[in-house]
């Protein structure tokens, strides 16, 4: 796919004018691998058996390494275009993939692999060691890189075996990175969890001794006080998805983490189960569905801005260098066309970010300190290429897998 300098300012002078600057947006939770499917999951014809989640086919288990890569490009594109600078991305198989197209795009990263078992989820194949060795070997050669850090993960509870996720999270404590895990995300996984261990999901993992200030834990919907209290007291971040869940008829209870003081970014969840990738849209379902959940005061737009920058960093474990516009921080910096007729204001910019800007209104983006959207257009790689490059490639190819699951 075409990359190179498509547009930007000349002479590296930036004329933000009339426009408010704020930190990138640090999304705490994707999957950069699965941007074929935008929307695959609103098909409620797509059914796996036995899978938790019955509308999602394993369409990773048959994806190619340039598939793989062609997703995470469309992935980064989007995120990019809408004030994200940081990515977190889960993926199972070809972490590497992920980094290149991170690399092509210009986008922050934290990127891993999640162990998965299919005797536990039959959707997929095994990925468990070799998906870690391969991990190990990437961290190893990107050490260093101020864009590039990585994790080890275990995809769930419902999809591992108790000696698996204990053996990733040794893992990652070997290599010295998070561990990133989705958890109670769902109330089959209660289920299963109530089946295997005897309790909740988050007890369970608790016991297991896997829980602490390294843990990035995704979703966090079905849980109870104690639950809560648990990961409180362990230091657990936890990656919260306001759109992707409440598609699902799910809402995390958000302002409960908050008012704990526990550490709670946003993220958006896949193209598959998102559409748009866009952190500016969960800024304002963060809101509201807490309020329909009944913490009508918990959150307004500066908290919810917090969390979508500092906090998801925080989680991440990178809040020392991304998440807020400082001296000595990276220069992750995004510029918005907002307007009011009364002028602008620290409260008034707040409203206008989480309430009604869009992609339309981000209008530049750096990442680094590198301009990678100018004019709202992707500068560093030629999107009217990319987006003819993989028509050529998916269009008119008739049924694809997934149609068969």
């Amino acid at each position: 796919m075409g990359t190179g300098d498509w547009s930007g300012p000349s002479a590296g002078v930036i004329d933000g004018r009339g426009l408010v600057a704020l930190p990138g947006f640090v999304n705490a939770h994707s999957h950069a691998n699965i941007g074929l499917y935008n929307g695959l999951w609103d098909r409620p014809n797509v059914a796996v058996p036995g899978d938790p989640y019955p509308r999602v086919p394993p369409y990773t288990s048959f994806m190619t390494a340039d598939e793989h890569r062609d997703a995470a490009i469309l992935t980064m594109i989007a995120a990019l275009r809408t004030g994200t600078t940081t990515l977190c991305s889960c993926e199972r198989y070809a972490p590497a993939t992920t980094v290149e197209a991170a690399d092509r795009v210009g986008i922050r990263t934290l990127s891993g692999v999640m162990a998965n078992d299919p005797v536990f989820r039959s959707v997929g194949r095994p990925n468990w060691p070799d998906a870690a060795n391969e991990l190990a070997g990437l961290a190893l050669a990107r050490a260093g890189d101020p864009l590039r850090r990585f994790f080890i993960g275990a995809h769930s509870l419902y999809s591992c075996s108790p000696d698996q996720i204990v053996e990733a999270r040794a893992r990652a404590r070997e290599l010295d990175v998070p561990f990133n895990i989705h958890l109670a995300e769902h109330p089959a996984e209660v289920a299963i969890a109530l089946e295997r261990y005897g309790t909740s999901p988050v007890r369970a993992l608790d016991r297991l001794g896997v829980l602490d200030d390294r843990v990035i834990a995704d979703h966090v919907i079905f849980v109870d006080d104690d639950d809560i209290d648990i990961l409180g007291r362990r230091g657990v971040g936890i990656a919260s998805c306001p759109l992707s869940t409440a598609k699902s008829g799910a809402v995390a209870p958000l302002a409960a983490f908050v008012a704990r003081g526990m550490r709670v970014g946003l993220g958006t969840d896949s193209l598959l189960s998102n559409n748009a990738l866009s952190m500016l849209r969960e800024l304002s379902l963060a809101i509201v569905l807490q309020r329909v959940r009944g913490a009508a005061t918990a959150l307004g737009p500066a908290d919810a801005i917090r969390l979508a920058t500092l906090g998801s960093a925080d989680v991440l474990g990178w809040s020392g260098e991304i998440g807020s516009l400082e001296a000595g921080k990276a220069a992750d910096i995004v510029l918005y066309d907002l307007r009011h007729p009364w002028g602008l204001d620290a409260e008034r910019v707040a409203a206008g970010i989480v309430y009604e800007a869009d992609r339309a209104s981000v209008r530049t983006v750096l990442v680094g300190g590198r301009v990678v959207v100018y004019d709202g257009r992707a500068s560093t790689i030629d999107e009217d290429a990319v987006s003819a490059e993989l028509a050529g490639r998916y269009q008119g190819g008739g049924p694809r897998p997934w149609d068969r699951a």
